[in-house]
């Protein structure tokens, strides 16, 4: 062997060590494991004498990567890893032990300083965290509403971050960790059933506000309020609770939740917000999917669901959509596929009871002089005898009750002309009596 064929072979020993590949072949033939480059972010956290750091929290997130949480050692070192790189934001929360919030870089209000983590350490991020001011109260009330569901917060502040002060069962609240300035006082109980009010030099205004001075690490007590309200007060986040639950068969979702109680917040009657929930698709498509269950005995396929759904979104009645499918040919085959059988069938799926004779002859009498199949299907669903039945299940599932003659006169009344039955339930969880029913309390509910 010469010496170039020497060298080939070295070369190829050499390369076969290094890229971990045996004569067999290579180890991963499948594919290979590629780790990305991580960084981290660490720093040390200083607090004044007789704080707890460890109860500081500090987040550490960005756009791209999401949030991650972590909390200092003992002597105040943290330190954040697997970071993909990228523009990071870091923030020193402490209210809890009433240190004023922060972001990195002695940032109190406006855009933070951003830290760039490429593929290696990010050291120095540090914090030196001081005590804020405290501010403390009593909020009275003659309700029985709940005060822990009442926010109170700062107003026309100079700009930060502050946190919602943490109210007791007994009113009691208190608000730590805010940098020295001129507050005004906001007491929202909109939520639990009261209602909106700022502090005015120890009384509540809807229109004015007094400012409170309040100075770094001192403690100001004695901001009480008084809002009363009515007994049996129903909360806006367990009402919207109840609703979803009742009609849309699931708890809330956040955003469902902020939306509807924000709207209630702000002034939106029960009625509209009802009626939103009840013209939904979701609620419409429980509706079709109930009709599926009862005349087809079968889940709705997605293109037939689809469809159903946009014809009550042109404003088609449930009973419209009912009518298509009794008078289908498949619910026809289901009952004999004969005129004689089909009818009997309208009887015991939609007034669910066995017909007379004279009962069925009237209808064939009708169909043999050509009146159509959806026609005859109508017939049945805008019937009194149905609609009463219908009418008086929505009472027995939202209320617990029967309906009442006059309820009953006036609901089937509007269904036979032209109203929807969403409008009725909406009516009904809309009511005094429904609201009374609501818990005053359900969980976990999602805030936002």
């Amino acid at each position: 062997m010469g010496r170039r064929g020497l060298s080939l072979l070295l070369a190829l020993l050499v390369g076969l060590m290094v890229g971990g590949v045996s004569p067999a072949g290579p180890a991963l033939a499948e594919g290979h494991l590629v780790v990305a480059a991580t960084g981290s972010i660490s720093g040390r956290v200083t607090v004044p004498a007789g704080v707890d750091v460890t109860a500081v929290q500090v987040n550490v997130w960005s756009s791209g990567s999401g949030n991650v949480s972590t909390w200092p050692a003992p002597d105040g070192s943290y330190a954040v890893g697997g970071l993909a790189p990228g523009r990071y934001t870091v923030e020193f929360i402490g209210w809890n032990v009433g240190l004023i919030h922060e972001d990195w870089n002695d940032v109190r209000s406006g855009d933070p300083t951003v830290v760039v983590v490429g593929s290696g350490p990010v050291t120095g991020i540090d914090a030196a965290l001081e005590l804020g001011a405290v501010v403390s109260g009593t909020i009275r009330t003659n309700s029985d509403c709940d005060l822990t569901g009442v926010t109170v917060g700062l107003f026309f502040s100079a700009p930060g971050v502050y946190a919602d002060a943490v109210v007791a069962p007994d009113g009691r609240w208190s608000l730590a960790g805010v940098p020295t300035g001129s507050y005004g006082i906001v007491f929202d109980g909109r939520w639990v059933g009261l209602a909106r009010q700022m502090w005015q030099g120890g009384s509540a205004s809807r229109d004015g506000i007094s400012l409170v001075s309040l100075t770094a690490g001192q403690v100001t007590t004695g901001i009480d309020i008084t809002l009363n309200g009515p007994t049996g007060c129903v909360g806006l986040r367990p009402y919207v609770w109840t609703v979803y639950l009742d009609l849309l068969g699931r708890e809330p979702d956040q955003e469902g939740m902020n939306d509807w109680t924000n709207r209630l917040a702000w002034g939106a009657s029960y009625d509209s917000v009802a009626n939103g929930i009840t013209g939904s698709d979701e609620y419409r498509g429980r509706l079709i999917g109930a009709t599926y269950q009862d005349y087809l005995d079968r889940a709705p396929e997605p293109a037939g669901l689809a469809f159903w759904l946009a014809q009550m979104r042109a404003g088609w009645q449930i009973e419209d959509v009912q009518a298509g499918f009794i008078s289908s040919d498949e619910f026809y085959a289901r009952h004999g596929s004969t005129p004689g059988g089909w009818v009997t069938g309208l009887y015991q799926s939609v007034l669910h009871r066995a017909p007379a004779d004279a009962e069925v002859q009237w209808w064939l009498s009708r169909m043999a002089s050509g009146m159509s199949r959806r026609d005859v299907a109508r017939g049945f669903l805008f019937s009194t005898e149905h609609l009463i039945a219908v009418v008086d299940a929505y009472y027995v599932d939202l209320l617990g009750r029967h309906i009442d003659p006059t309820g009953t006169a006036t609901w089937v009344g509007l269904i036979q002309r032209g109203h929807r039955d969403e409008e009725i339930v909406a009516g009904i969880v809309a009511s005094e009596e429904y609201r009374s029913m609501v818990p005053s309390s359900v969980g976990p509910v999602p805030y936002g």
